[in-house]
């Protein structure tokens, strides 16, 4: 649209002579405006430019799918004379498109939106609300799928934030449990529906070995435990609940292996898996991580992807670098302190404990504890 207060040719400023191909662009973003709310311009009123502004702000506009699966695209059901998208990403952050998925995902998806399928914008990464992306059944033929767009995401590329189970009723509160144990879960009142996030616990971090003169030894860090999330439309009341205590932390052995944290029969996510140690004699360099946990079972959105940071030991350089054990969408795992100290534990729900490194030493070390998992169910009315 021209910025008329710009224009030079009439002095003083802020005016400018319009020109009639001008004047008659400006017409038509206003016609524009109300057509694409969906009246008919009427010569009679006054007032439908003002509510055409009211009814681009509340309208809810729902896509079509016309692509295939793990690729889909996606128009306005009403076309060109629906809503009026722009010409690229730069100024799409916070918009929300919805659509009926014509297929099912099999695996990492993407998404491509347009005005028609002849000016798609470009296809953009779906990925989870946690950023990574969306795993094998999250979208499922049939089903109506909410997306937010976010820049930052996918490093920075921008990408679909994939909101599942929006619509799913008044939110009535949440329930927490973070202690360890076997609960049984009861419903508040008026709950038709709930999204249960389950959180398995993290390993614990390997405890180093006493070593002597010209060896050294590391622990690995501790594994993040599998998560996974679901809707649930029955089958919850009165369900079983665990939530799996972390790993410990040995003196001078492999850290343990986190419990399982589960609902009903419904999902069941193993621990995370604790950190081995290994020992290297003079000269050596080597290094040393932790394995994934295994995968969840059961749940729309799943991960096991919180595998325990790489730690490098050099005696050479006589230097141990380490990094974090496994982290969680709720938060970093336990740290490496220095050498010769004892693993800390982990105080994000199903994170990893850290691990230790002994550097010619007569004392063994103990890993830092993996930190219990979590399950938070979300009431729905």
């Amino acid at each position: 649209m021209q910025d008329f207060g710009t224009k030079a040719d009439n002095s003083p400023p802020p005016g400018g002579q319009l020109s009639a191909a001008e004047f008659n662009n400006l017409a038509t973003e206003a016609e524009n405006a109300v057509l694409h709310s969906g009246q008919t311009l009427s010569g009679a009123s006054a007032t439908q430019l003002a509510q055409s502004l009211f009814l681009h702000g509340v309208k809810s506009e729902s896509f079509q799918d016309s692509g295939a699966a793990n690729a889909y695209v996606a128009t306005p059901i009403s076309g060109t004379n629906g809503v009026l998208l722009p010409p690229d990403y730069a100024n799409m952050g916070g918009a929300v498109i919805s659509f009926k998925a014509a297929a099912s995902n099999s695996a990492a998806s993407t998404l491509n939106i347009g005005q028609t399928t002849g000016t798609l914008l470009g296809a953009k990464a779906i990925r989870t609300q946690a950023d990574v992306a969306i795993p094998a059944g999250s979208i499922v033929a049939g089903q109506s799928i909410q997306v937010i767009y976010n820049p930052a995401f996918n490093a920075g590329a921008g990408a679909w934030e994939l909101l599942p189970w929006s619509g799913s009723g008044r939110l009535l509160g949440a329930q927490i449990f973070s202690t360890p144990g076997t609960f049984t879960y009861t419903e508040t009142a008026g709950t038709k529906k709930v999204i249960v996030e389950v959180q398995a616990p993290g390993g614990a971090g390997g405890g180093a070995v006493a070593t002597g003169a010209g060896q050294s030894s590391l622990g690995a860090p501790g594994g993040a435990g599998s998560y996974a999330k679901s809707l649930l439309t029955s089958g919850f009341s009165g369900a079983s609940v665990v939530v799996g205590l972390g790993g410990a932390g040995a003196s001078g052995a492999a850290g343990n292996n986190g419990g399982t944290s589960s609902f009903g029969a419904v999902i069941s996510c193993p621990g995370g898996r604790g950190g081995a140690v290994t020992t290297a004699g003079s000269g050596a360099a080597f290094e040393i991580g932790t394995l994934n946990s295994s995968a969840p079972t059961g749940g729309n959105i799943s991960s096991n992807v919180g595998s325990g940071s790489t730690r490098i030991i050099s005696l050479t350089s006589i230097t141990i670098v380490a990094g974090n054990a496994g982290s969680t969408i709720f938060g970093p795992g336990g740290q490496y302190l220095s050498s010769g100290s004892n693993g800390t534990a982990s105080t994000s729900f199903g994170a990893g404990g850290g691990a230790t490194g002994n550097i010619p030493s007569s004392s063994a070390l103990t890993g830092g504890a993996g930190a219990p998992g979590v399950v938070i169910i979300w009431e729905y009315a």
